[in-house]
């Protein structure tokens, strides 16, 4: 044990320990969802594994050999003893594997060949590498770093840069997600902004060329004057089943056989007026004779009631047949203004169509 330690180089194993949490994630504004539930169980364990390797990765041990200058630094670079105890086990240890030995030799000279040459950096990080332990610490969030060397402000020195450069290599791979997913986003915006004013332009285009101003209120307007027409029309089409009827009435009427549906006030007054004087007539004729006065005045008068009975009649039957071809124009007029207006509101309605699915095309975009 004495010629062990008087031989052996002096080694110092310096440690630090990190504490590593997973990102919690945000999934609505001001509401954080900690990672209680990933940060458990097969999840967490995994998760820590990962970062130790990639604390002990080679390329932190490179940034290390950078930072602190390795490539130059004596107390790096200085040779040490493993001691004469150890230095006589692997002797005989080669000894006992040189089969093995040169067969390994013959592989790694193979492997060299096909390998390019590394440069004194990589070395480095290589021979960092080989000192360097980590280890995650059971039931916890923390990872103990050590590194062993045979310098003691050195040791300190390494642990603590490759806790820093492990610290900024996370925070560099975030900005570089972010950066890339930035740049992803920034050319998505693009893209959709010339959609959008290629969208807006269509629905512009379309809009002037169907002189749509105000579509929403043209198109209520047209449907409510086509309402109004349909209550029109309904109403027409009653007065020209009246005006029908009479007019029929009157085609098969005579002045002898008027129908009462023709009669009008006057007819009826002078049907009154021509009875009244027929009952007198009767009557003076009864008592004077056919030759006196007042039965001659009485004839005279009720050939004049006849007459203006006559007349009477032939305007009630000509009112008649006016009013079912007023009634018969009207309602064609009135149907013929629906249709139109059926199509306006047609027309108005597939515009509406085409339109509002450009619309929504360029809400959506």
């Amino acid at each position: 044990a004495t010629l062990q330690v008087f031989t052996a180089t002096p080694m110092f194993r310096a440690t630090a320990r990190l504490q590593v949490d997973p990102d919690s994630s945000r999934v609505v504004p001001f509401q954080e969802v900690a990672g209680s539930e990933l940060a458990g169980g097969w999840f967490m364990e995994n998760y820590m594994w990962t970062q130790t390797e990639n604390l002990k990765s080679h390329d932190i041990a490179l940034r290390v050999v950078e930072k602190l200058d390795l490539e130059d630094s004596e107390a790096f670079n200085q040779k040490t003893h493993p001691g004469a105890l150890k230095t006589l086990k692997g002797s005989i240890w080669k000894l006992l594997r040189l089969p093995v030995t040169l067969s390994e030799k013959r592989t790694k000279a193979r492997t060299a060949e096909e390998r390019p040459p590394r440069g004194e950096s990589e070395k480095l990080a290589s021979r960092l590498q080989s000192g360097v332990s980590a280890q995650p610490i059971k039931n916890t969030r923390l990872i103990e770093i050590a590194y062993t060397g045979p310098d003691a402000q050195l040791a300190a020195d390494i642990v603590n840069t490759l806790s820093e450069e492990f610290i900024e290599d996370n925070l560099e791979g975030k900005y570089d997600a972010t950066t890339r997913a930035s740049d992803f986003l920034r050319v998505q915006l693009e893209e959709l902004q010339i959609e959008v004013e290629k969208t807006e332009q269509e629905l512009l285009d379309y809009a002037q060329r169907n002189n749509i101003v105000n579509l929403s209120e043209r198109e209520t307007i047209a449907r409510k004057r086509l309402a109004d027409l349909s209550d029109e029309l309904t109403l027409a089409e009653t007065g020209l089943i009246t005006a029908q009827s009479r007019y029929e009435a009157a085609a098969a009427a005579s002045l002898g056989q008027f129908p009462e549906v023709l009669k009008s006030d006057a007819v009826r007054r002078l049907e009154q007026l021509l009875s009244e004087a027929k009952s007198e007539l009767a009557g003076f004729s009864s008592r004077y004779g056919p030759e006196w006065p007042a039965v001659k005045e009485t004839r005279l008068e009720i050939e004049d009631l006849e007459s203006q009975l006559a007349d009477e009649k032939r305007r009630a039957l000509a009112g008649a047949r006016q009013d079912f071809e007023m009634a018969q124009d009207r309602h064609d007029r009135l149907e013929e203004a629906g249709a139109g207006q059926r199509t306006m509101v047609d027309d108005l309605n597939e515009r509406s169509i085409q339109y509002n699915i450009l619309k929504r095309e360029v809400d959506s975009n």
